[in-house]
């Protein structure tokens, strides 16, 4: 009995390569789509905030959205009322009613840790010329609109910077 070497090797890979294939049988399309029921959905927008020089006014800009099929997670306890400088971003149904919230520190200032000439840390608040934020809200269905509203000083009175639909 003569073996041939390309014989031997060719039997040895395909060998292999049956060795290797799974023996799950995959998943249909069907029974993933008929398990997502949910019509509600996550967004995740991505806004740019821009400090206008000379002034204490801010730019905001909505740079990306996107949508997932999911659900926010309950809130434990009600929602703070906002204090000085912060940014309130809201998302709105058709009738003007609003269905999502999120209240965040003005993403402007940031707070920097660096060490002095005497070797010891020092912190400073830092006004940035822009920066980018991603917000993550929970759009129910029938959302239309999102705002962006900042709290000035007396943390009473808002200013809009930002209205679109979506």
């Amino acid at each position: 009995m003569v073996f041939n070497i390309k014989e031997t090797y060719l039997t040895l890979v395909f060998l292999s390569l049956l060795s290797c294939s799974s023996s799950k049988t995959p998943i249909e399309r069907t029974e993933i789509e008929k398990s997502t029921t949910t019509v509600d959905q996550l967004a995740f927008l991505t806004f740019r905030a821009i400090q206008n020089t000379g002034n204490n006014e801010v730019t905001i800009k909505l740079l990306a959205k996107k949508f997932s099929e999911g659900s926010a997670k309950e809130r434990k306890g009600p929602l703070s009322s906002p204090s000085a400088d912060r940014f309130i971003f809201s998302l709105f149904d058709e009738d003007n009613h609003p269905t999502s919230q999120y209240i965040t520190q003005n993403p402007l200032l940031k707070d920097v840790e660096y060490l002095n000439d005497n070797k010891e840390f020092e912190k400073r608040r830092v006004l940035l010329d822009s920066t980018d934020l991603t917000i993550r809200l929970f759009a129910k269905k029938g959302t239309k609109f999102v705002t962006v509203k900042r709290v000035l000083a007396n943390s009473k009175d808002t200013i809009s910077l930002y209205r679109a639909a979506l």
